[in-house]
């Protein structure tokens, strides 16, 4: 998501969403850090082209190690749940009007 304005990344975090309710799995390599752990299940952590750390969003948002080199002593993980629920809504509605 980095460089790409706000909009569109609302838009392509939308589409995310579509593909996860409906089991798709995809690998998202980004360095806007926020914005991605806002919307993933699992993420990687990549030191030197190695696998650091792996878990959730929360949990490496809890991790001390994480913090210390990577995220910043500072970091607030903001999940956008209400875009999946959106999705998730809009499908239901979707399948009762079919």
């Amino acid at each position: 998501f980095a460089g790409v304005d706000p909009i569109a990344v609302e838009d392509i975090q939308s589409v995310v969403a579509k593909l996860k309710n409906k089991n798709i799995g995809i690998l998202i390599t980004d360095h806007n850090v926020n914005e991605t752990l806002s919307i993933c299940d699992r993420a990687y952590l990549l030191i030197e082209g190695k696998i650091f750390k792996h878990g959730t969003s929360e949990q490496l948002a809890d991790d001390e190690q994480v913090r210390r080199l990577y995220l910043g002593t500072n970091f607030e993980l903001k999940r956008k749940d209400w875009i999946i629920d959106m999705v998730r809504e809009n499908a239901e509605l979707a399948n009762k009007t079919e």
